[in-house]
């Protein structure tokens, strides 16, 4: 979850529901929904949803459609709520509370209408993307809209034009973790839609090296999809080093024995190729 700007002070924390908070500031109303915002981080969702419906202001606004959404058992009553909340705030172009709106009018139409809207969704991912260039929110837009442009059949010229607009994105991202994110997204749709490992690998590779953490398992799994690119390109001395990384950093993981293998084999063959 994103949660909207402060006007007195901002800080990036990670929130309970596995998105980026931008944090509010500390006038009473900011006061009110910051608790709200709080609230919601711990999973307390109908408490900060009537703490939002209780406060005054965009922001609240914004908190209460947030809450709408992510309140147990979903139903469309409350989507068409969230809806109308985000849509009204994400109308209002001068307001610091509308690029968070539009990100998460664009995830509505993604993951919450009933059915998707996945047309909807990219057009509100393109817009916000081109309308805040560097706003965290439209960073974090990226990868979402990756998701959703190049997880498509289509032909490969087309799909390839798509993920070349994408990769023209990346040097104005602002936000490392968001970078990481998409290049992981690229990089993964890669292997998917086309097996293309030369493709994917440059991307593994720069979320590995760029020392913005992931999570153990997503870790995992970055680093076993890196290390098999390389090997099957061929490129021995970096899929060594990707799988030595695995085992040392996660000696005791089930898959432990099968990579210790494939590390013995992957190393007769560089003593092979230096003979």
């Amino acid at each position: 979850m994103l949660r909207p700007p402060s006007l007195l002070r901002a800080a990036l924390l990670a929130c309970a529901l596995g998105h980026w908070t931008l944090v509010l500031g500390h006038s009473a109303p900011a006061a009110a929904t910051s608790a709200a915002w709080d609230l919601l981080s711990r999973l307390q969702t109908a408490d900060a949803l009537g703490a939002f419906a209780a406060a005054e202001g965009e922001e609240a606004r914004l908190g209460e459609a947030v809450a709408l959404l992510n309140l147990q058992p979903k139903t469309q009553a409350n989507v068409r709520r969230a809806e109308e909340l985000l849509s009204a705030l994400a109308g209002r172009a001068e307001s610091p509370q509308a690029p968070a709106a539009r990100y998460h009018l664009a995830r509505l139409f993604q993951l919450h209408a009933s059915p998707a809207r996945p047309a909807e969704a990219e057009a509100a991912y393109r817009e916000l993307i081109a309308s805040y260039p560097g706003n965290p929110y439209a960073d974090a837009a990226i990868a979402k809209l990756a998701i959703i442009v190049l997880h498509q059949d289509i032909p490969r010229a087309e799909w390839d034009a798509r993920f070349a607009e994408l990769v023209a994105l990346l040097p104005d991202m602002a936000s490392p973790e968001a970078l990481r994110d998409a290049r992981l997204v690229l990089a993964g749709a890669a292997l998917r839609m086309h097996a293309d490992h030369a493709l994917a690998l440059p991307f593994f590779i720069a979320a590995l090296e760029s020392g913005v953490p992931l999570r153990v398992n997503r870790h995992k799994i970055v680093l076993l999809q890196a290390a098999e690119s390389a090997r099957l390109l061929g490129d021995i001395p970096r899929a060594l080093a990707f799988y030595e990384d695995f085992v040392r950093a996660y000696p005791f993981d089930v898959r432990g024995h099968e990579i210790r293998q494939v590390l013995a084999s992957l190393r007769q063959s560089a003593a092979a190729a230096t003979r």
